[in-house]
């Protein structure tokens, strides 16, 4: 069950935050999950969503849109033409809970991944890993760069070889921890289907995945650009809605 509490802030936007049509017209809603507060127009939040997970979702957002085209690019080329553009924002206290063993490393876009398999899947290995030669089911692990701003990240893998032959279709999971102090994580799955079969929310040409670490930051950013953790004492009256822990 979702709860409401109360904002008491102050000052007001003189124009509507919201456009005309969204479901939060006008003055959007603040949502909160973990220690974060996000200022939504629609949509927004999914309970019970995957396995009963709160999170948020912020899909919809007509702002968001518009600012994607200029400053995300790797998400606007990828994902342009669906509206999951930027999956969903949830707690992962489990994540990567499942036995598997480190196996190699590999290069992607001048950064170093550390490739997993499942511990049962170890026996399949019959040659070194690399880019060229990458196991069925695997994890990439990038432990993130404050250097480069490029934030933590997980490529979870369990169909297809997109390294190698993307065009004949994969399916992946990118999980991108938001702060390096919590278990809030952006879930986004990276699927393509070949032309010819249904792919009605799947991206319709293959990912370049030397591109990864570029979309893990923007969509890491695309969070923090309606994330108003820091502007809460200058909102008036706007609701906010805190998901259940």
């Amino acid at each position: 069950m979702i709860t409401q509490v109360t904002a008491k802030a102050q000052g007001a936007p003189k124009e509507p935050f919201c456009a005309k049509g969204e479901k939060y017209y006008p003055e959007g809603l603040i949502g909160k999950i973990g220690s974060h507060f996000f200022r939504i127009c629609t949509q927004g939040f999914a309970y019970p969503p995957l396995m009963n997970r709160p999170n948020l979702t912020i899909n919809s957002e007509q702002r968001l849109d518009a600012y994607a085209v200029e400053n995300f690019p790797d998400i606007h080329e990828t994902f342009g033409r669906i509206r999951n553009h930027y999956g969903f924002l949830e707690a992962l206290p489990g994540l990567r809970q499942n036995p598997s063993e480190k196996v190699g490393q590999i290069e992607l876009g001048g950064f170093t991944y550390q490739v997993f398999v499942p511990s049962i899947n170890l026996s399949r290995l019959t040659v070194p890993v690399s880019k060229e030669n990458m196991p069925r089911e695997f994890d990439l692990v990038f432990p993130g760069s404050d250097a480069r701003d490029i934030p933590e990240h997980i490529l979870t893998c369990v169909k297809g070889d997109p390294m190698n032959a993307p065009e004949k279709g994969y399916h992946c999971f990118l999980y991108i921890r938001y702060t390096p102090s919590e278990i809030l994580f952006i879930t986004k799955q990276i699927i393509h289907i070949p032309r010819g079969e249904p792919s009605y929310l799947i991206n319709t040409r293959p990912f370049d995945f030397d591109r990864l670490a570029f979309l893990a930051q923007q969509l890491r950013n695309a969070y923090r650009h309606i994330e108003i953790t820091d502007q809460l004492n200058e909102l008036k009256d706007v609701p906010i809605i805190q998901l259940p822990e």
